[in-house]
């Protein structure tokens, strides 16, 4: 779903990545009521084709395989709902009872203290006992906001239909309009061909990917400030990938951390402490 879920597109363009992949043209069913849109939040888009505009509407799409296909694989893209979720959830469920489609994989992207220097992670999540024990799924312990993808998958387990949950964490620093996160949309296509057993382009998808890295990194530079919290990123996430990372290893490393950040306070001359909220300039807090 575009929208909240979806940070730097690596969700949509990993899931418009299957659908490519798989060759799955053919429409089994829609959503496009403007019941379930706030079209001043979710714009309509308008193009223009051999001199001709066209106006396109929020929407969603189930893709499915054709006749011939043995995977059994669908796909739902769309734009998320702003307005009569249960509704709208209600619709995708009929969609799954009329395909027979007993399995669903939530694909999400979040915006995250990560550095872009360093593999994106994907964290994988399921209820099911018998798909996390075959898998090595997580249980999931989150509290709070939830997607429309959220709703789908439980109401979706009243039915007997299963779900996992991908998300990929993708650097907040990192998020602007014109740059899609193109190696998170990577790490998710990677992910997607493990649990669902197909091959995609990898090449071509790594230089996409090498070419955000390399865009990203050539920002950073530009920006001092933002050069020393990303080397920070990137020492926590070193220090936690460590074979020798341990709680007692990462307590010792913060009192440090503690401990010299009060002896700058001190040897402050001016005898003030930093104001409140400086720490968070840039939205780095």
């Amino acid at each position: 779903m575009r929208g909240w879920s979806d940070a730097g597109d690596a969700a949509s363009d990993a899931v418009t990545e299957v659908r490519k992949t798989l060759g799955l043209d053919q429409v089994v069913g829609g959503i496009d009521d403007e019941r379930f849109y706030d079209y001043s939040t979710t714009r309509p888009w308008v193009s223009i084709t051999n001199g001709k505009r066209r106006i396109e509407w929020p929407h969603a799409v189930i893709y499915g395989p054709r006749p011939e296909d043995e995977h059994g694989i669908y796909v739902l893209i769309g734009d998320e709902p702003a307005l009569h979720w249960q509704s709208y959830v209600d619709q995708l469920l009929d969609l799954c009872v009329t395909e027979d489609i007993t399995a669903i994989v939530q694909v999400g992207s979040l915006l995250a203290d990560t550095p872009h220097t360093r593999d994106i992670q994907v964290n994988s999540y399921c209820d099911d006992d018998e798909l996390r024990l075959q898998y090595s799924f997580e249980v999931s312990k989150y509290q709070g906001p939830l997607g429309v993808l959220s709703v789908f998958a439980e109401a979706a387990a009243l039915e007997g239909i299963r779900s996992v949950a991908l998300w990929a964490s993708v650097p907040h620093y990192a998020q602007a309009p014109d740059l899609p996160a193109a190696k998170a949309t990577l790490a998710l296509t990677e992910e997607l061909s493990e649990l669902l057993l197909f091959n995609f382009d990898r090449e071509s998808m790594r230089e996409a990917a090498d070419a955000w890295e390399l865009r990203v990194t050539q920002a950073v530079e530009r920006d001092e400030e933002l050069g020393q919290y990303v080397q920070f990123l990137e020492q926590t996430r070193d220090m936690v990938d460590s074979e020798a990372a341990s709680g007692d290893a990462i307590a010792a490393e913060f009192e440090a951390f503690l401990s010299t950040d009060a002896d700058d306070r001190n040897d402050d001359p001016s005898g003030e402490d930093e104001e409140p909220g400086q720490q968070g300039a840039n939205g780095r807090d």
